[in-house]
């Protein structure tokens, strides 16, 4: 009676399945796995009077669009989120920025960006923007 062994190795980029079809036969297979990726460099949040001013680099490797998604917390950095708003990003474009000018009240925030396509997340980075007219 024959026996069918099967073996799969992730190396990577690459899958290798070997398959034993007999004591002196191997089957060899490799596949070459799509990674999604984006790098992003250079996130900063910055304090604006009644705004946060969100800036980032993105390196896309992929030739379809990836989604920036910011997300923002008040008072503290763990706990839950709330999705502000979503960017599509290309890889024709390197630099990106958000100013978010929906803020309730004067008070610490937190900033992520999450990009669903890759399950990768960047941040927290915290902006206490001022509420009061800046003085003349």
């Amino acid at each position: 009676m024959s026996r069918l062994t099967c073996w799969l190795v992730a190396a990577g980029a690459f899958s290798i399945l070997l398959t034993a079809l007999s004591p002196e036969t191997i089957s060899v297979a490799v596949a070459e796995e799509k990674v999604r990726s984006a790098t992003i460099s250079e996130f900063r949040v910055q304090a604006r009077y009644r705004a946060v001013r969100l800036t980032w680099e993105a390196r896309i490797s992929e030739t379809e669009p990836l989604t920036f998604e910011i997300y923002r917390r008040m008072v503290m950095a763990d706990g839950e989120y709330t999705l502000v708003t979503s960017i599509k990003g290309t890889p024709e474009v390197k630099r990106y920025e958000y100013i978010d000018k929906t803020l309730p009240v004067e008070e610490n925030y937190f900033y992520k960006i999450e990009i669903p396509e890759t399950k990768e997340a960047f941040g927290p980075l915290q902006a206490r923007p001022p509420f009061s007219a800046p003085s003349t």
